[in-house]
């Protein structure tokens, strides 16, 4: 069995892929892989990657097995196509972030809907046109408080569950929101998925 050790360049969301980076040999070009985030999470050869279309050119062959490196290159997991050897894939990064979320989610009021329409009544000027609308909802907002309702990991990378309380500067209306992403904290970096608003 061919074995080739690989770590995680960046996730494609939407084209449903996590692109790797393969350890070249001494000498030798860099070569990418994609493992789908559907599915059974096949692997394939990547073209134009990273930076470019990162294009899925053809499934890896079965007989290659992949050693999963952490960003520091240490071996944490082994995968492949070969699904009578690799019965289960390892969890993606989305499925990371519902299984955190789903103990957290039935004891929170919240939803995915109805937000605008609810943050638009709220206001305290008229809203003319369609640009004074979308700046109401999306633009006047700060965090006035961060909570870690939870903690995981993905590929040994340090994963949180957060609860923001966010004001409208404008009207002082406060809501709160639920995200996944990087732990500790980094207010200049973004988050990993979006899961729902809280408000009244």
């Amino acid at each position: 069995m061919k074995v080739l050790k690989v770590k995680l360049h960046h996730i494609d969301r939407g084209q449903c892929m996590e692109v790797w980076s393969v350890k070249p040999k001494k000498g030798g070009p860099r070569r990418y892989v994609a493992r789908n985030t559907s599915g059974n999470h096949e692997w394939s050869w990547l073209c134009d990657a990273p930076y470019g279309y990162c294009e899925r050119d053809f499934e890896c062959s079965p007989g290659i097995m992949f050693i999963i490196c952490d960003k520091y290159g240490h071996a944490i997991l082994r995968d492949g196509n070969d699904r009578t050897k690799f019965p289960n894939s390892f969890p993606t990064l989305e499925e990371c972030c519902d299984t955190a979320w789903k103990d957290i989610e039935k004891n929170q009021y919240i939803t995915r809907i109805g937000f605008g329409e609810w943050i638009l009544k709220q206001a305290t000027v008229p809203l003319r046109t369609g640009t004074d609308e979308q700046n109401w909802k999306d633009c006047f907002q700060d965090i006035d408080k961060v909570e870690v309702l939870s903690r995981f990991k993905f590929l040994k990378r340090g994963k949180a569950i957060y609860k923001l309380t966010k004001r409208h500067t404008e009207c002082g209306t406060m809501w709160y929101e639920y995200y996944a992403g990087d732990f500790p904290y980094n207010e200049n970096g973004g988050f990993d998925k979006f899961f729902a608003y809280e408000y009244k």
